[in-house]
């Protein structure tokens, strides 16, 4: 476990002091733990999750490239709950302020969609349409294809790293980065079905 964190953390030095990520690990999730429980959000997790505003207009701009789309973009909006550990550490990460997606569509209203989700570390149009096979989607299966970027991946990254911060900015992290991209992605259907899905 500890070699992949190193690996995927770009060998920081904070994963070099084990006695240090101890220490930061537990007074995180301990304080989570109260957090959560105060709120019911242990026994009732779905409670944890606010209904998002809708999508009502994002910015969509065609890009010529080696795989034609257009890049979608919107303020996500999303802000952990007040108290709630890690918040202001998240709300400090300002390019991850802003969603972003690569939209592939037909001119026809009534072809279905298919959501694409990448993997760690990705989060460009050429790694996450070229490397789930979007062209082959949309061309020749006849699908919509919206290809939505994680949280703290491509223009949403920090620095150099891509979702790096998700190991080594603190374990809230993973929390918020994952209830933000169930934020994003619930705004992100209902705008897909304004659009005939």
């Amino acid at each position: 476990d500890e070699g992949l964190l190193r690996a995927m953390s770009g060998s920081s030095g904070f994963w070099a002091h084990p006695s240090r990520l101890d220490r930061s690990v537990r007074n995180e999730v301990s304080r989570g733990i109260a957090f959560y429980d105060d709120r019911g959000w242990l026994d009732d997790p779905v409670s944890y999750h606010r209904e998002p505003p809708a999508l009502l207009e994002p910015a969509l701009r065609r890009v010529w490239g080696v795989i034609p789309h257009q890049h979608l973009s919107f303020d996500s909006g999303y802000t952990p709950a007040l108290g709630e550990p890690g918040r202001r550490r998240w709300l400090g990460y300002r390019e991850n302020r802003r969603a972003h997606a690569w939209v592939m569509r037909h001119a026809e209203h009534d072809r279905p969609w298919i959501i694409l989700l990448h993997g760690y570390g990705m989060g460009t149009p050429l790694a996450d349409l070229g490397g789930m096979r979007a062209r082959y989607l949309h061309s020749r299966l006849g699908l919509n294809v919206l290809s939505y970027v994680m949280p703290l991946h491509g223009p949403r990254r920090v620095g150099s790293g891509y979702g790096s911060e998700l190991f080594t900015g603190g374990v809230a992290n993973l929390i918020h980065g994952e209830a933000q991209a169930m934020w994003d992605l619930r705004r992100l259907i209902g705008w897909i079905r304004e659009q005939g899905a």
